[in-house]
């Protein structure tokens, strides 16, 4: 049924639909052929008939045998027609979500309008006709290719995207489940792969031994022999993947891969591989340098572990003051949602900094250093590929700094509020664009300034993991007047 309602987009108008309930949602038995003909050419009407019938039994509003229809959970109410349509509306968007025909994790809250929100999107292709219900009866309000949930339904529906979410959690925990199962198949291969490596004696083959089982904090899962010959050991992280080649690598395994650098082996076993004969896994030996130092890997933090030693008194006395602090930032009057740094940027020279970072990128490009303010802007310049600088008349304007702009090779992007928290990236070309283009980019503020000179850039993981975490502090704090925020440029 639901591939046939894919080639309809609406049951029909307000009046067609409530036409439609009356006739179907009675708690009788109906004759689908009796009620088809009695919703026929009535002025003011517009409904799909078949289209209502298949969407309703979808959703187990009815039942149907043998042409004849029985309403199941709600019935037409004439005394509350209103009280009737918000149970209606409520009951096809819980389906929906039963249903997986809503993805929720496109769910956003809109902080400007106070609002949910679920972008077009979101929806798939054969839930047209359930929207389109919800927007008739005022469920959803369409705002652009976004729809903003009613405030009268907030509440039931967030009730069902949580009960919604917590099925998706027992479906992660079977998940993990299985991953697991994967892992330890993939240990078993590792165990029996590396005993015929090499030429090893019984003797030495006992020394081949799965770590993983008895301690799971090691950082590694096998401990073998690197040869016959030499008796030097192997340490080996296992890492099993289906699919393109992945895996997740904690810090716990990372410092274990440091420490014992060459002697420290990742073994990555395709799971659809292993019960082939004579498959060889990939083997990437000291990967704290191999895999770091590769750009052929997309390496993404995907949690932080915060801790501090303070405790919670003297958290409050170190915090209290920073909440109340002053940030050297004006509020543009064109631009009431943005925070707008005093002046487009800065130049230095590499006589006026610390030599730290001449260390990293050498001496011979220009480096830009800039800052974002919120997730929200962080977020837009890792969708587009994009950092972007303000420019007008005002001091550090671009319009006499050009040769800066030319000459930057690469961007260290950092948190203006926490700037040990950075990423770096190579800087590929550079534009200036217009207020229009940067609203066709959806630039995240209501009012874009007149023009901006934007950088196209790609992240670069590898030079940034051995940067020390402190380098744009120390920079940030060896420069005078610098005013917080400011992107600026570092010149040879």
């Amino acid at each position: 049924m639901r591939k046939e309602l894919k080639r309809y987009s609406s049951i029909g108008n307000r009046a067609g639909i409530l036409l439609l309930c009356r006739k179907v949602l009675t708690g009788n038995i109906e004759d689908l052929s009796s009620i088809g003909a009695s919703c026929s050419f009535i002025n003011g009407i517009d409904l799909n008939f078949k289209c209502g019938i298949i969407a309703f039994e979808e959703i187990k509003l009815i039942s149907i045998v043998d042409n004849k229809c029985q309403a199941k959970d709600i019935l037409y109410s004439h005394e509350d027609e209103n009280l009737f349509i918000a149970q209606l509306c409520r009951f096809c968007m819980n389906a929906l979500i039963d249903m997986d025909l809503i993805n929720i994790e496109y769910l956003k809250y809109n902080e400007i309008k106070n609002a949910f929100q679920i972008p077009m999107y979101a929806f798939s292709m054969e839930c047209s006709v359930y929207r389109n219900l919800l927007i008739t009866f005022g469920a959803l309000i369409p705002d652009g290719t976004l729809f903003t949930i009613n405030e009268c339904f907030e509440s039931e529906f967030s009730k069902r995207v949580a009960h919604k979410r917590k099925i998706s959690q027992e479906q992660l925990l079977t998940q993990l489940e299985k991953e697991r199962v994967i892992g330890e198949k993939g240990e078993e291969f590792v165990i029996s792969y590396e005993k015929k490596r090499c030429p090893f004696t019984l003797q030495q083959q006992s020394k081949i031994k799965q770590i993983s089982v008895i301690d799971a904090s090691a950082g590694f899962d096998i401990l073998s022999l690197d040869d016959e010959i030499s008796q030097t050991k192997r340490y080996i992280e296992v890492k099993t993947y289906s699919g393109n080649v992945h895996f997740y690598w904690s810090s716990n395994e990372i410092e274990a891969a440091q420490l014992r650098a060459e002697k420290y082996f990742l073994y990555l076993v395709d799971y659809s591989q292993i019960e082939k004969d004579n498959y060889t896994p990939i083997i990437i030996q000291n990967p704290y340098f191999n895999v770091r130092n590769l750009s052929i890997w997309d390496i993404r933090p995907s949690s932080f572990l915060i801790s501090t030693s303070c405790s919670s008194d003297q958290l409050r006395e170190i915090i209290k003051p920073i909440q109340h602090q002053s940030i050297p930032y004006t509020l543009d009057c064109n631009e009431p949602y943005m925070m707008v740094a005093d002046s487009p940027f800065e130049t230095f020279k590499w006589t006026d900094v610390n030599q730290e970072i001449m260390h990293v990128f050498g001496d011979s490009g220009t480096i830009l250093i800039g800052g974002y303010k919120n997730k929200r802007q962080l977020a837009w310049i890792l969708e587009t590929g994009i950092y972007n600088i303000r420019l007008g008349r005002r001091a550090g304007s671009v319009l006499g700094q050009k040769k800066c702009v030319e000459e930057a090779e690469n961007l260290i992007l950092y948190d203006i509020y926490n700037p040990k928290i950075f990423q770096v990236y190579n800087i590929n070309g550079h534009c200036e664009r217009k207020k229009e283009d940067m609203i066709a980019l959806k630039y995240p503020t209501r009012c874009p300034g007149s023009l901006y000179m934007t950088f196209e850039i790609t992240r670069n993981a590898a030079l940034e993991t051995y940067m020390d975490k402190n380098i744009i502090s120390n920079l940030l704090a060896n420069l005078e007047n610098h005013k917080k925020g400011t992107p600026l440029f570092i010149e040879p």
